[in-house]
């Protein structure tokens, strides 16, 4: 029995890359409920949505099995930087990552096995994710 093929992307998302963490509740508009959402809601909507439009235009299927994932985020260096390393949580911007991947790469982002997030300034790169995907059955 042949061992099974690797199945292997890699993509760019242009952008600014948003992460995703904190919540916000509020009361709904009748009063009746309190509505949560994500700080950052309409950004990160559209951020995922990038990131699955160019996982699908690299050819990414959803696979039934482990996957690795490495990302290298790109992002933008202010006028007057106070840290050499750029703010933002890096398990926030892997989350957002890893929800936007999910029916896409994988049915459920508990396949994900092995993940590797990194992130600096875009100084000779553009703004955005470098992203490779991994099939390791």
């Amino acid at each position: 029995m042949k061992p099974p093929a690797v199945a292997f992307w890699a993509f760019h998302v242009a952008g600014v890359p948003i992460t995703q963490g904190s919540m916000v509740a509020f009361p709904s508009r009748d009063g009746k409920r309190v509505v949560v959402k994500h700080d950052k809601h309409d950004a990160l909507k559209a951020w995922r949505l990038a990131i699955g439009v160019a996982a699908r235009a690299a050819g990414m299927r959803e696979l039934p099995c482990p996957i690795a994932i490495e990302a290298t985020f790109w992002l933008p260096r202010p006028s007057r930087p106070t840290h050499q390393y750029p703010v933002g949580d890096v398990d926030k911007l892997g989350r957002a990552l890893l929800d936007a991947l999910s029916h896409i790469a994988y049915l459920d982002d508990s396949q994900v096995v092995s993940l590797n997030v990194r992130k600096g300034y875009a100084e000779t790169f553009p703004t955005g994710v470098d992203v490779t995907v991994q099939s390791l059955a």
